[in-house]
């Protein structure tokens, strides 16, 4: 099936150029940098060293780390504050944070010609202490499937794990693994797990952070989803501002609103976001549990043998029948 619709803003994208300017921006990978930023895109760990080699005559060269995708007004703000100075290529050891991670290296020529090198980086942590597996639950998408003609809203099992320490925040486990075999022109990340993160600790107010989707279009990149709630929060709006773009987590399934999941191509179009998701269905159904009777509160009835819990923050008294 064809991934681009012809009246979207990615028909002939393949014979553009991707490379823009703010006054000259180079991503990763191009021959005439002032900085190299190597790493590899996906790690495993949160600690993770990371080689800066400077090539011919750059000066001012600074660099540091970005949580999450860096956008065009912390990239001015690290270059005006010019921290961390780099005189010579080094190695350089980084704390990530589990998910998306940027590193942004400034330089200048001398013409004071301004480059600016971006490398994002993808923690995901293979971490049996703080995730359990709680099953199989169905990941419905209409993310990626929002940019692509007949598309439609495919379903696929997933496994789910859910945090040890915050109950209702979830991680599938590559949850594109399936979904790139149906679509020509994309490929997934191999030779590791790749997870995407849901946050329904507070099921009235799921929240969709950016990352990256382990997904890589041949032509158009690497792959990144955001939520309208997570960029109004990050530009600092308050919360009653953006509450409308949550998702919800009611009767097992986890969803959002019309249009208010995004979609970033990084490498095409720095900062601009393809609002998806108008089928509403983009989201999670949980893992259904072996539980035969399901009593609440005081209502529970005092039988044995038992077990009393907290699941998405309701207490739940289960009685398991012989």
């Amino acid at each position: 099936l064809p991934f681009r619709k012809l009246d979207s803003p990615f028909y002939g994208l393949a014979d553009s150029n991707n490379t823009e300017s703010i006054n000259e921006v180079k991503l990763d990978g191009f021959t005439d940098y002032d900085v190299h930023i190597l790493s590899d895109e996906c790690v495993f760990s949160t600690t993770h060293k990371v080689r800066l080699d400077i090539t011919e005559d750059p000066h001012d060269v600074c660099y540091e780390l970005v949580h999450g995708l860096a956008t065009t007004e912390k990239i001015e703000e690290i270059s005006n504050n010019k921290v961390n100075p780099l005189s010579e290529s080094r190695e350089v050891e980084f704390t990530l944070r589990e998910g998306l991670n940027t590193i942004v290296a400034i330089s200048y020529d001398k013409q004071q010609k301004r480059y600016i090198n971006v490398k994002e980086i993808y923690c995901m942590p293979e971490d049996a202490q703080n995730w359990r597996a709680i099953g199989t639950g169905k990941f419905t998408e209409d993310a990626i499937s929002g940019l692509g003609a007949g598309m439609g809203v495919p379903t696929y099992d997933v496994a789910v794990e859910e945090n040890v320490n915050t109950p209702g925040y979830y991680r599938i486990v590559n949850a594109y693994a399936d979904y790139v075999k149906d679509y020509q022109g994309l490929a997934c990340h191999d030779g590791h797990n790749h997870y995407l993160y849901i946050d329904a600790s507070v099921p009235t107010q799921v929240m969709l952070t950016q990352q990256h989707t382990g997904v890589k279009d041949e032509k158009l990149g690497n792959i990144y989803i955001t939520s309208k709630a997570y960029e109004d929060m990050m530009a600092g709006k308050m919360r009653v501002e953006y509450a409308k773009h949550l998702g919800t987590l009611e009767n097992g399934i986890i969803s959002f609103p019309k249009e208010s999941v995004g979609v970033k191509l990084p490498e095409y179009q720095q900062d601009y976001i393809w609002w998806v998701n108008t089928s509403k269905c983009f989201g999670l159904t949980l893992p259904v549990s072996g539980i035969k009777d399901i009593e609440y509160g005081q209502q529970a009835a005092p039988r044995q043998p038992k077990s009393v819990f907290r699941h998405h923050k309701i207490q739940l008294c289960v009685r398991f029948d012989a």
